[in-house]
């Protein structure tokens, strides 16, 4: 019989012979799913400048390993190896901000390549996904001269801004 770790089976409350079964894969992919909604209720809520109503919310944002940005590599390059992380930015309407371009789940990630190559004229340098921890992400924020981020800036889900200052409170609060 299989472990509750790799087949879950739901069974509707209401009609006891309705049920849904999922495998191991299936499993993994509800999980990354509450994981990346979680971390954008959290985001959306740090931007609101409301309650964020969870213990460690920081450290949540911290801890999460699936945030994506684009980074450019020269054309020809192979890997990142011995190459800066160079952040693909968001272009800002309002202002001359540089704002970063990152990415809750690979779907957003996807929707902002597509609007950037439907824009695009030739480019000397290709695009890479990288993912990232929180660590990663928002220590690499506070250390540049980008004015702040922008999460999921072509959907699917609505886009969150934040400012660098806030990688201050990410980076140091649990």
């Amino acid at each position: 019989m299989p472990s509750a770790l790799h087949c879950l089976e739901f069974v509707c409350p209401e009609d006891s012979t309705v049920s849904l079964r999922c495998d191991a894969a299936q499993v993994e992919h509800l999980r990354l799913f509450l994981k990346v909604a979680i971390v954008e209720q959290l985001l959306l809520r740090l931007h609101a400048g409301v309650d964020l109503e969870v213990q460690n919310p920081f450290a949540r944002l911290r801890d999460f390993c699936g945030y994506f940005v684009l980074s450019a590599l020269p054309v020809g390059c192979d890997a990142l190896d011995d190459v800066p992380l160079r952040m693909a930015m968001v272009p800002d309407s309002q202002s001359k901000r540089r704002l970063i371009a990152a990415f809750t789940a690979n779907d957003a990630l996807q929707f902002f390549v597509a609007a950037r190559e439907a824009a695009a004229q030739t480019r000397e340098e290709q695009l890479v996904s990288v993912q990232l921890s929180g660590l990663e992400l928002f220590g690499h924020l506070a250390g540049s001269s980008a004015d702040g981020i922008v999460f999921n800036a072509c959907g699917p889900t609505q886009p969150i801004a934040l400012q660098r200052e806030v990688t201050k409170a990410i980076l140091n609060y649990p």
